[in-house]
């Protein structure tokens, strides 16, 4: 969470998953009335556009049926994960919610111990006290 790896092994598991998921979505009756949804709406807003992919797309032309999305004919998503991931996962991105029964004192130090490590983009983090 604080500071994820983005090997490509594991990003190679997930882009499968992925594909798999979106073959499976197309039997979906909820997916094909989302889809008839963003196909009549307004075509200039952004719901409109693009908002499922699969490992072809995922990978610039990869082909689930290789061994990796470089060996298959496309480019490995990798690089561009990290950069992401190091430009948009910033405290100043986030919220939290939280909900338990402890009582707001501890459930602040939870937090605070949980989530301490996410970095920022400059603007000092500081709990209220």
């Amino acid at each position: 969470f604080i500071s994820p790896l983005f090997s490509e092994e594991s990003v190679e598991r997930e882009l499968r998953a992925i594909d798999s998921e979106h073959l499976n979505s197309f039997t979906s009756e909820s997916w094909r009335n989302y889809q008839l949804l963003k196909s009549t709406c307004d075509q200039s807003h952004p719901f409109s556009k693009f908002g499922c992919g699969n490992y072809n797309t995922l990978t610039d032309g990869g082909n689930v049926t290789g061994t990796d999305a470089v060996s298959s004919g496309g480019s490995s998503p990798v690089p561009a994960l990290k950069e992401f991931w190091n430009e948009k996962y910033v405290a100043e991105n986030m919220k939290v919610c939280v909900f338990g029964r402890a009582s707001l004192d501890e459930l602040q130090k939870e937090v605070e111990k949980s989530f301490s490590g996410v970095k920022s983009n400059g603007i000092a983090f500081m709990p209220k006290e």
